[in-house]
């Protein structure tokens, strides 16, 4: 009886951590990602007048209007 209950209390107690740690791992994880996500759109915010340039660019490659003109920012 008393090693029965020393046995389950230890099982449920490796148990319980084993959960924790399942927990933490995850919540880790997730965090984690959130924070490259946020990284990533800060660099996509930065690189935005950059991607219009370029788009412009392409857009006025075999054009003469003088909207086109490239050298404005």
């Amino acid at each position: 009886m008393i090693i029965e209950l020393i046995f389950s209390t230890f099982f449920l107690t490796i148990l319980t951590f084993f959960l924790i740690g399942i927990i933490w791992i995850f919540w880790t994880i997730t965090r984690s990602q959130k924070e490259i996500a946020k990284e990533y759109l800060k660099i996509l915010e930065e690189q935005e007048p950059l991607r219009k340039r370029i788009q412009r660019t392409k857009d006025c490659e075999f054009s003469d209007k003088p909207s086109c003109n490239i050298d404005d920012p």
